[in-house]
């Protein structure tokens, strides 16, 4: 397998594992974990297991029938087969890095023997079960099952319609964006929008339409939503007229085009006609005056014709006058004129006639040339004018001419006016008609454009979707060839692996029957020898067992001296603390008050409570990371928290793997292989809980005779399994669980096993009922360890996120933050999704009816349909167990949590320096992770004291003072809930006695209603019940709640009563639970850490191994510590059983050398008391102060250390070879090792020297090993 030399800092005991291989790291980090941590190994793996009871007796029974019930060994042992070929190897080298340190410890002494930590003593536990990697899959199962929490809402949702409250199912455990206060996803909308996660509708509106519901809301809420869907329709509004403004400057800059292009052609065409027109004036020009040379000659010739005619008609006139004058006299001749005035008026208008048809001519050739028309005219006037002028002339040169002659040129002058006037007319109305014309085209041709850009749209995005289309189909035919790739491959794998088990097959066959004659042989030889060997057997026998008692007594003896002698030290320095404490303290009897009071708490946790709070309670965590564009150097900034229950020695171990030029460097699990949360030398990731809605859970149907259970109107036969579980001091329980095609089938009482994970208990349903648990981490694939190795060896995010979808994701569910040395900064929802046959969304977030096969499950959801993101928009991603899914997501997958108000205050203090343009480094990261701002209580404390402040008069008399006393304390308090805070305890305990008045109308059990308060969706409800109540005080459906049997105020404002009430309550509560004195109410004298130790908190050594911090937050601040109400209602304080319990800042840089790397975890390295690194990470880490990460064996170096060699050879043995040791000598015990046959003793060697001015202390433990096994090389480097 490989050689590893191993520095250890002497400081923090952090191991640095350099390794010549990918399995010789792990292979290290499984002897490591064995060394350090044991017991809490063994622990893990038993609670997973359902073994408990085998140590503990009939106190964890039901912790045990409950995880025999879910199955995770069942799940882990299906697994085992289905891993990668790689995944294998490294919980197998994990594995015999565990035994080989269990087969080669030994006493100090040198004695043989197993020195196993002081827990298996303290149990009776002689002997150490070999690892396997089914106890390490088992536990990734657990962990699996942990973080698949969703289903206790489930069941707490029927719960509440069962205690009658269906119609407020939605409202009290939100699942949706209607009932969700401050909703803060960890993906944006702006994040998917144009991506397949993208839907138009939204997740509510969905849900809704699906159901053809509308959601409930108050007249308060439903003015709230007006007012937003007001903003929604302006803001709307808003964009259809910058669209519309968009538009119009487009047809502008189209009008504008048009008109340059119409210009350009009409300036052609002018210079077109003016050429033409130059060419017709001459035309006309040459016409004019050949016209007047015909008009001359003919004007000439009707003069003299007309002075010829006069001439006749004169002497005519003069002969008819005269003759007139001598018959008819003068009224005759009158006549005459007149008739002849008649015919000359008859000839004028014949003339007017030719006249006119010659200016119809004349207007015709106007009508032809219509851009002319007008300077036409106006020549064709000036010509008139000039004949008009020049037949004056002649009209005066006639001077013979008669009034007659005058009169005619009148009226012809009159006619001339009145075709003049007629002819503007006609033109006016023609200029009208042409504009009106002109419009009309106009209009026309917008429209034409408009029709145009319209269909060039149409066809731009038919394209669109066509090239979608044809894309989509490349992708299927890629996805097609992919997978006949795939399966090609798999063939020729099982093909490969069919040969290679035959040979096996054959191998073994052979080496077995070599094995049966060797064994033949054997038995012939012994029984020859048999007689001879008897009696040396029984004397060999005798000796044994006396020099064992023997050397039993001895050990038991040295212990018992080594325990009573820390003992007694450690009880003497507790009586120094003690006695300190007496001194500093003001009376005596408050002293002894606190004493009984203490011993009250202890006798109210009955066993089984004390037992679960040392188990998994929590699913909290924060992680954050920053984009370059918000940091000071550029490069990416990460920040994370992982939330579990306190417990001593950590959850996490500190370490750094070294293989392959390669290196990580972060917190491991014990009992699992590799780096849970580290930084390599291109990625750094931490994770946090996705609670994404994994299980679902579905009442059954079940025969009378119990072997049958009813789907679709169908009988169905149920699988059964048969389960043992070994109770300490009594005989096994036989257990008979039965299977679904959904999966086990679990009583409502087994349920209540799960306690060792909620801490409150899972919610009770029906007392008969039978419940199949459908849970998507009982599929058989298993990749934990391929994604994890993704993570630590990608080049960067990219490159993550493919492989993990190459792949698929079947792990634990979880949010992973990353960022990169390239400046990527991304998230990636991994999860099991099942593929829900009811596709409406949150359609399991209820328990199901299991007789309808129309709620089961069609397989899961590939992991292509997990939400990503890789730089987002807004520059940072924070993850705070707050709901992952936006509302536009296509899926419901991440949807069904809500947001936390931790999400809430790290997104307000990241975004108000990135709005006031601050530039973030780790300082800054560090300062957020210690944040203690109950961003809850902040928001809502005005509404609490105008709500109190107006219902205080109906307390009594004693109470109103007190709650006055509660509103001034409060007043500026603004959800500060640090150490030295006041206001915090104050606040803490109103929010107990508030929660306790609640649901009293629904229950009798306390246990129950303070059990609906302690979860996550909780918040959302109160929030919204003080903000409706406060404007709503009468409101049915909230008071309804806060009503109580008991209670002295009858009024239809139970809920402002309450909370002015609960203020009252909490002085009182201070006053004689902690102090009369307010000054000694500060949070940190009645809120601590605890942080146990199991088994030794349950004995009378707790003193020794049990640690407290007094500390400030919440459940609700970043830097988290919840604690337990119903705890609160047992101990009369505040004990947090969840803390962050590992911290990390990783700041990128331009150069990898100024890189930071800052982590710790919150108890010490070792699991053992007297090592020195039990808990000394504890008081630096509860208030931020992290270690700085040292990796790369150079740097190590730099700095105090010890070194350990190990060799592991093909055969799978371990040769220690060297261990030197810097500074002092290491304070674990030296191993030796030992093969099955015998072994030697180990001699110490010591030499002195000075070198660098240190001084090294050298020891060296050779062994010899015989080889007697012929097992095969079963693992390479990687």
């Amino acid at each position: 397998m490989g050689e590893a030399e191993v520095l250890r800092e002497t400081e923090t005991s952090i191991p640095h594992v350099y390794a010549s291989s990918e399995l010789m790291a792990v292979y290290t980090e499984g002897f490591i974990h064995a060394q350090e941590r044991l017991w809490q190994m063994e622990r893990l793996r038993r609670v997973a297991q359902g073994e408990l009871s085998e140590l503990f007796g009939e106190k964890t029974i039901a912790i045990d029938t409950f995880f025999r019930h879910v199955g995770l060994q069942k799940a882990a042992r299906e697994s085992l087969p289905n891993l990668s070929p790689e995944s294998s190897l490294i919980f197998q080298a994990y594995a015999d890095g565990v035994n080989d340190y269990l087969s080669n410890v030994k006493f100090p002494n040198g004695q043989t023997g197993k020195m196993l930590p002081p827990e298996y003593i303290l149990l009776g536990i002689s002997e150490v079960r070999p690892w396997t990697p089914i106890d390490s899959l088992s536990i990734l199962k657990m962990l699996n099952f942990h973080l698949s929490w969703n289903w206790n809402q489930d069941m707490m949702r029927e719960l509440l319609s069962i205690i009658g409250l269906e119609d407020m199912v939605e409202i009290i455990y939100p699942f949706n964006a209607d009932y969700a206060h401050n909703l803060v996803t960890i993906v944006g909308d702006e994040d998917i929008q144009g991506t397949r996660f993208w839907s138009d509708a939204t997740l509510s509106e969905r849900y809704h339409k699906t159901r053809g519901t509308q959601p409930k809301l108050t007249q308060a809420q439903q003015n709230r939503a007006e007012e937003k869907a007001r903003k929604e329709e302006e803001k709307l509004r808003q964009e259809e007229e910058k669209l519309r403004l968009e538009q119009e400057r487009l047809r502008q800059e189209e009008e504008k085009r048009l008109q340059e292009e119409e210009r350009k052609k009409q300036e052609e065409e002018q210079k077109k006609r003016q050429e033409e027109e130059r060419l017709r004036q001459e035309e006309e020009k040459q016409r004019q005056e050949e016209e007047k040379k015909r008009l001359e000659l003919e004007e000439k010739k009707r003069q003299e014709e007309e002075q010829k005619r006069q001439e006749e008609e004169k002497k005519q006139r003069e002969e008819e006058e005269k003759k007139r004058l001598e018959l008819e006299g003068k009224k005759r001749l009158e006549e005459e004129e007149k008739k002849r005035q008649e015919e000359e008026q008859k000839k004028r208008l014949e003339e007017e006639k030719l006249r006119k048809e010659k200016e119809e001519q004349e207007r015709v050739q106007k009508e032809k040339e219509e851009q002319e028309r007008k300077r036409v005219e106006e020549e064709q006037k000036q010509r008139m004018e000039a004949e008009r002028k020049q037949k004056e002339e002649e009209r005066k040169a006639q001077e013979q001419e008669k009034q007659r002659q005058v009169e005619k040129e009148r009226l012809r002058k009159e006619a001339e006016e009145k075709a003049r006037l007629q002819k503007e007319q006609e033109e006016n109305e023609r200029k009208i008609k042409e504009e009106q014309e002109l419009k009309l085209k106009q209009e026309q041709e917008e429209r034409r454009l408009q029709e145009e850009k319209k269909k060039k749209e149409e066809e731009a995005k038919r394209q669109e979707e066509e090239n979608e289309r044809i894309k989509k189909e490349q992708l299927e035919q890629e996805r097609i060839k992919k997978e006949q790739e795939e399966l090609e491959k798999k063939r020729k794998a099982d093909e490969e692996e069919k040969a290679r088990q035959q040979k096996e097959a054959e191998e073994k066959e052979k080496i077995r029957k070599e094995k049966e004659e060797q064994e033949r042989k054997q038995k012939e030889l012994e029984e020859k020898q048999k007689k001879q060997k008897e009696q040396e057997e029984l004397q060999a026998k005798k000796k044994q067992e006396e020099e064992a008692a023997r050397i039993k007594k001895e050990q038991e003896e040295e212990r018992l001296r080594i325990q009573q002698a820390e003992t007694e030290r450690l009880r003497q320095e507790q009586l120094k603390q003690e006695e300190l404490q007496k001194q500093q303290q003001s009376q005596k009897a408050e002293k002894s008050a606190e004493q009984a009071q203490e011993a009250k708490k202890e006798q109210v946790l009955p066993p089984q409570m004390d037992q679960m709070i040392h188990l998994d309670e929590s699913q909290a965590s924060n992680n954050w990371v920053i984009h370059g564009n918000y940091t000071k150097n550029g490069k990416p900034l990460l920040a994370g928290d992982p939330h579990l229950m306190n417990q001593i020695p950590s959850h996490w171990y500190l370490m750094e793997l070294n293989y392959d030029s390669k290196y990580v460097i972060g917190a491991t699990y014990p009992g699992i292989p590799l780096v849970m949360m580290g930084k390599t030398n291109n990625n750094a990731w931490t994770t946090t809980s996705a609670l994404t809605d994994l299980a679902d859970i579905y009442e059954e149907t079940i025969s009378p005779n119990k072997k049958q259970y009813r789907v679709d109107g169908e009988w169905r036969d149920l699988d059964q399994r048969e389960e043992i579980i070994k109770i300490e001091g009594q005989d096994p329980l036989k257990l008979i669980i039965s299977h679904t095609h959904r999966g086990p089938v679990i009583p409502d009482q087994v349920f209540q096993g799960a306690e060792v994970f909620f801490g409150e208990g899972a919610a009770h349903l029906k007392t008969e009922g039978l419940y199949s648990f459908a849970w998507t981490g009982h599929t058989p694939k298993e990749n934990t360890m391929d994604n994890v190795r993704n993570l630590m060896n990608s080049d960067n995010l990219h490159d993550v996120l493919k492989n993990i979808d190459d792949k698929g994701y079947y792990s634990v569910p979880q949010n992973i933050l990353m960022a990169d040395n390239k400046g990527n900064i991304g998230y990636y929802l991994g999860a099991m999704m099942p593929k829900r046959r009811n596709q409406t969304p949150f359609s399991g977030c209820r328990v199901h009816d299991g007789s309808n096969s129309d709620n089961d499950w069609d397989g899961l959801h590939d992991s292509k349909d997990l939400l990503r993101v890789i730089n987002p928009k807004k520059g940072y991603i924070v993850t705070a167990n707050n709901r992952p899914a936006p509302e536009h997501s296509l899926f419901d997958i991440g949807a069904t949590s809500t947001s936390t108000i931790r999400a809430q205050r790290i997104t307000e203090l990241i975004q108000a320096g990135v709005d006031k343009g601050h530039k973030f480094d780790h300082k800054d990261m560090i300062q957020i992770q210690n944040d203690t701002v109950d961003l809850m209580a902040r928001d809502l404390m005005p509404y609490v004291l105008r709500i109190a402040n107006n219902f205080k008069s109906h307390l009594n008399d004693t109470e109103q003072p007190l709650a006055q006393q509660a509103i001034d304390k409060l007043l500026f308090w603004h959800g500060e809930m640090d150490e030295e805070s006041v206001g915090a305890t104050i606040y803490a305990v109103w929010q107990y006695k508030l929660y306790k008045t609640l649901f009293h109308k629904f229950s009798d059990d306390n246990e129950v209603r303070l059990q609906i308060t302690s979860n996550y969706p909780f918040n959302d409800f109160i929030q919204r019940l003080i903000r409706i109540i406060d404007q709503e005080p009468e409101n049915q459906d909230l008071n309804q709640i806060c009503e109580m049997r008991d209670s002295t105020y009858k009024g239809k404002s139970s809920c402002s009563f309450n909370i002015a009430k609960a203020l009252a309550e909490a002085i009182d509560f201070l006053t004689v639970e902690v102090s009369q004195n307010p000054k000694d109410w500060k949070w940190k004298n009645v809120h601590v850490n605890e942080y146990p130790n199991q088994p030794w908190s349950l004995t009378p050594f707790k003193f020794l191994f049990h640690r407290e911090t007094p500390i400030g937050g919440n459940s609700n601040t970043i830097r988290v510590s919840k604690y337990s109400i119903k705890k609160v209602d047992q101990l009369k304080t505040f004990k947090s059983f969840a803390t962050p319990n590992y911290k990390t800042v990783v700041e990128y840089a331009e150069d990898p050398f100024d890189e930071i790397m800052l982590y710790s975890h919150d108890g010490g390295q070792s699991g053992n008391l007297f090592t020195g690194h039990y808990h000394d990470f504890q008081s630096g880490h509860s208030f931020g102060k992290l270690l700085k990460g040292i990796y790369g064996k150079a740097a190590v170096e730099q700095i105090a250390h010890q070194k350990l060699y190990f060799k592991k050879d093909t055969e799978q043995k371990l040769e220690e070879l060297s261990q030197e040791q810097q500074h002092h000598d290491h304070s674990h015990a030296h191993h030796n090792h030992q093969d099955h046959d015998h072994s030697d003793h180990s001699h110490d060697h010591h030499h002195d020297h000075n070198d660098h001015h240190h001084e090294h202390a050298h020891s060296h433990q050779k062994t010899q090993r015989k080889n007697n096994n012929q097992r095969k090389n079963k693992a390479d480097e990687l």
